[in-house]
């Protein structure tokens, strides 16, 4: 790597930290295309209006001028402005991926831009009309008045401003912050690491933490995080075979029986069980809490599952000589490809 390149990385860096790392473009009468997002590709969106075009189109650039085919495209959803959207990979929902990834990105957003400015969330129009509906009843779980501001509108579709759009344009591509040479999906907080932009996020789960039925407490868990298949898998050390998984629960059983732990063994994997009136479909995030609050170790594998530590309590005696009151959690991380998650694994 050049010295010309190390040099304006740093810079980016500094940049970063200062929190000044995106600036807000208007487009009037705006036309906006959000393409359909993709975990593993980065991809661009467009907006535009007869005068002007946001972005250049550089590889790893959020935005990029309209092709002549967008450009031919009818308006398939007109909305009326102010509003403002930001260019996120989010599309079908992740409940923990919306949560630390996408929406401290729009809060940022939305602390910027004028009170009466709605904020558009792109949905996916391939997804089954449950899936969608997902993004909605969480975001009007975790922040009402947010989801009042919330335009939802489909992507891979024209979508027609009349008014103002404003528009988050990043200062760094879509490369993993921590390693320019890495080509990643679109930058989320985790991967350019500014604690600022979950500040927000943190603030509002803890309201709701706070406000949550304490019955739950009176029946303290051990909780296991099971990820597992059929068939033999190494995705990053994540995915365990079915024999593998069975072994960790018996081992977690067994020695929780050895020291008297009095605790009740549940196995999460983010599906409602018997014991919910919806066997078999997503728990919601709500019910993530209350099993969550009453947990008082969790184990498991490197997922987006393990962010229900946020609504962990912390260990009684915690507090008493650290800086941050400790959750109980064991994740495991290192496996025979797990060299993206962490990079000194084998």
């Amino acid at each position: 790597m050049s010295q010309n390149t190390i040099n304006n990385w740093l810079q980016q860096e500094r940049r970063l930290e200062a929190g000044s790392f995106a600036t807000l473009a208007v487009v009037q009468n705006a036309r906006l295309f959000l393409p359909r997002r993709s975990h593993s590709s980065e991809w661009v969106a467009t907006a535009y209006n007869d005068s002007i075009f946001v972005g250049k189109g550089r590889p790893g650039d959020y935005w990029r001028p309209p092709t002549d085919a967008e450009r031919a495209m009818p308006c398939a959803q007109n909305v009326s402005g102010p509003v403002a959207v930001w260019n996120t990979w989010q599309s079908d929902f992740n409940y923990a991926h919306f949560l630390h990834d996408h929406l401290p990105m729009i809060y940022w957003l939305r602390d910027r831009i004028p009170l009466q400015t709605r904020v558009i969330i792109g949905t996916c129009v391939w997804c089954a009309a449950a899936l969608r509906d997902r993004t909605k009843d969480f975001l009007e779980w975790f922040d009402p008045p947010l989801a009042e501001r919330v335009e939802w509108l489909a992507m891979e579709s024209m979508i027609c401003v009349d008014g103002d759009l404003y528009l988050a344009v990043p200062h760094f591509s879509q490369r993993r912050a921590a390693d320019p040479s890495f080509q990643t999906r679109i930058a989320g907080p985790y991967n350019i690491q500014l604690p600022s932009l979950i500040a927000r996020v943190s603030h509002t789960a803890m309201r709701l933490h706070a406000a949550s039925k304490r019955e739950e407490d009176k029946w303290p868990a051990v909780v296991y995080y099971s990820r597992r298949s059929s068939e033999i898998i190494t995705l990053q050390g994540r995915i365990f075979s079915s024999k593998h998984d069975d072994a960790i629960q018996h081992a977690i059983q067994s020695r929780m029986k050895h020291w008297l732990r009095g605790e009740r063994f549940v196995v999460y994997n983010g599906v409602q069980t018997a014991e919910y009136p919806k066997p078999g479909y997503p728990m919601t995030a709500a019910q993530q809490l209350r099993l969550f609050r009453s947990t008082r170790l969790f184990i498991g594998p490197h997922g987006s599952g393990l962010v229900n530590v946020l609504w962990m309590r912390p260990a009684k005696g915690s507090e008493d000589g650290c800086a941050t009151p400790r959750r109980h959690a064991l994740e495991f991380v290192c496996g025979q490809e797990s060299a993206g998650v962490q990079a000194d694994c084998p």
